[in-house]
């Protein structure tokens, strides 16, 4: 979900915020009891996550990005 939301981004990459609400969405969708700091916690480990592994990377102050423009381009055609 949030790699494919990713995928989709222009050049400016998407904020923190965007893709923390679209982390929630999907919790909801899948009926996950979280309380809001447990919520926080999971989206951070998960961003963590992927940077730590080379998907994403801040591009400026709280924007996310694809580390990998071809990397980008894979996940957008199949996955997204």
């Amino acid at each position: 979900m949030i790699l494919g939301q990713l995928s989709q981004s222009t050049e400016g990459g998407i904020s923190r915020r965007a893709l923390q609400d679209e982390f929630s969405r999907h919790l909801d969708s899948v009926a996950a009891k979280m309380n809001e700091p447990q919520r926080r916690t999971q989206f951070n480990q998960l961003m963590r996550d992927l940077e730590n592994d080379f998907y994403i990377v801040e591009i400026n102050e709280d924007n996310f990005d694809f580390a990998s423009g071809l990397m980008k381009a894979w996940w957008k055609k199949y996955y997204a």
